[in-house]
């Protein structure tokens, strides 16, 4: 029992998974890699393969790993490791800054919209639950793609109506 709630695969996801103050591991590791990037900037940037390809191989052994409810690994290791992975990625991702390829160009498009993305996905996933579940689930992987256009379309209007007026405000200042 979590707070008087049976913990199940559900209620283990919203006592302890989506819990902030017992995410704030995840925080701490994006503000360490930050700090390792600003102050050791050439061990930063060497062996980003290598470190990217360690990020990658970890991921896959956590996906892997079964995870069990109220052990150990479930709450603790399960939790920790997937945000130091993806912390490895950051040195060879934090290099790549040119337009010369279509993926180079994809990852520029998809960070601009990120926030706007973040902040729009929940909501047409609601709209969704609420009024069009039925049709979306009959639809399969077509209603799944069809709900990241509408997240992509959002997030770009949101994106040119909001985010870069104020954003040009903002630089005047």
């Amino acid at each position: 029992m979590v707070s008087g709630h049976a913990c199940d695969d559900f209620w283990w996801g919203v006592w302890i998974r989506k819990t902030v103050a017992s995410r704030f591991d995840n925080v701490f590791v994006g503000v360490l890699a930050a700090w390792c990037r600003f102050y050791f900037p050439e061990k930063w940037n060497q062996h980003t393969i290598a470190k990217l390809v360690a990020g990658l191989a970890i991921m896959v052994v956590v996906c892997l790993t079964p995870r069990h409810i109220n052990t150990l690994y479930a709450n603790v290791f399960a939790l920790t490791i997937p945000p130091i992975a993806i912390a490895l990625w950051l040195p060879f991702f934090s290099q790549l800054k040119s337009y010369k390829t279509w993926a180079g160009k994809a990852v520029t498009e998809f960070s601009v919209l990120s926030y706007a993305m973040y902040l729009t996905n929940l909501l047409v996933c609601q709209i969704i639950a609420a009024h069009y579940a039925d049709a979306f689930h009959q639809w399969g992987v077509g209603g799944y793609i069809l709900y990241w256009l509408i997240v992509l379309l959002g997030s770009y209007l949101l994106y040119i109506a909001v985010e870069k007026p104020f954003m040009k405000i903002r630089s005047k200042i």
